[in-house]
């Protein structure tokens, strides 16, 4: 007997965070039936993260399995290709340690997915292949990764597990070719951005707060659009023709990049702008770095729709 296909799921009728998985198995028919299974769910490095239960409402599903009398068996001709299938409930009570680490283990993975290898013993009662054709137990394996992607993670599991609630955002790519200098410029720019957005995500990533300031800093120096830069700034404000901003609201925008390039410099200068006295210095935290993290990525994204709209 083993594994053919697993379909994972999370319990919504359990006060406790629970993974609820249907396993279907494949075994020769009238040759062998299961007795018990036993298992463990791990993280993808061997840790154990829960111990599997059997769910009872399945439990007399085992009258669908039948093995032939011993006396009988020794008359039927063994055909191993005579494969069946029998499926099986099984839940896993999962507790916060175990969900904090496969958080961590997410999200040092690039596809930010949850991976989890199912591990089960199975004991079956069997026949074995000598002239007897005598009836014995015995004890087999069977494996399964299971891997679910970021987005049902985020959807489905995490309010149930106490994670939180998430909202994904998606970011597409500028990989547009562009002849109009003006456009050119704002599509090295991003691209230049962009690269350094997916070194804030690695940062994050490993949890080196200070790090994902400092390379904020280094997207916002790429868009001067602030005192004596009139000429981008004008290309800036070009970008917004078609929808009609007002000339105010523009340089209220362009203002509050202006304070956002300044807030984010006070996690690396030491001097104030006059260079005159000492700056305190800040201990940037994981929701300041998110914060920082995801204004950024919403500026170019911003940026990147608006050179889209001018092709």
């Amino acid at each position: 007997m083993w594994i053919a296909k697993v379909d994972f799921n999370v319990d919504e009728h359990s006060i406790d965070p629970r993974f609820l998985f249907r396993v279907d198995f494949e075994y020769y028919e009238n040759q062998e039936a299961p007795i018990t299974f036993t298992g463990f769910l791990k993280s993808i490095d061997g840790k154990k993260i829960a111990t599997i239960d059997c769910e009872l409402d399945n439990f007399n599903s085992y009258n669908n399995i039948g093995i032939p009398t011993v006396d009988r068996y020794r008359n039927i001709e063994i055909n191993r290709n005579n494969k069946s299938r029998y499926s099986r409930n099984f839940s896993a009570l999962i507790t916060k340690k175990s969900i904090d680490y496969l958080e961590s283990q997410r999200l040092e993975r690039p596809s930010k997915n949850v991976i989890i290898n199912l591990e089960l013993e199975i004991i079956t009662l069997k026949f074995d292949n000598s002239e007897k054709r005598e009836l014995k137990i015995e004890r087999g394996r069977g494996q399964q990764q299971i891997e679910i992607e970021q987005s049902t993670w985020l959807k489905k599991y995490s309010s149930k597990f106490g994670i939180g609630e998430f909202l994904i955002i998606e970011f597409s790519k500028h990989n547009i070719k562009v002849k109009e200098k003006a456009k050119k410029t704002w599509v090295d720019k991003l691209q230049r951005a962009q690269t350094r957005l997916g070194e804030m995500e690695t940062l994050l990533n490993e949890g080196k707060w200070e790090k994902v300031m400092e390379t904020s800093r280094k997207i916002w120096d790429t868009f001067k659009l602030y005192r004596e830069n009139t000429k981008l700034k004008e290309e800036f404000k070009e970008l917004f023709d078609k929808n009609n901003y007002s000339d105010s609201g523009l340089e209220d925008f362009i203002k509050s990049i202006w304070h956002i390039h300044d807030f984010a410099s006070k996690f690396i200068h030491d001097n104030d702008k006059k260079g005159e006295s000492l700056n305190p210095i800040p201990q940037p935290q994981k929701e300041d770095a998110y914060f920082m993290y995801l204004w950024t990525m919403g500026f170019i994204n911003l940026i990147n729709e608006k050179v889209k709209g001018l092709e």
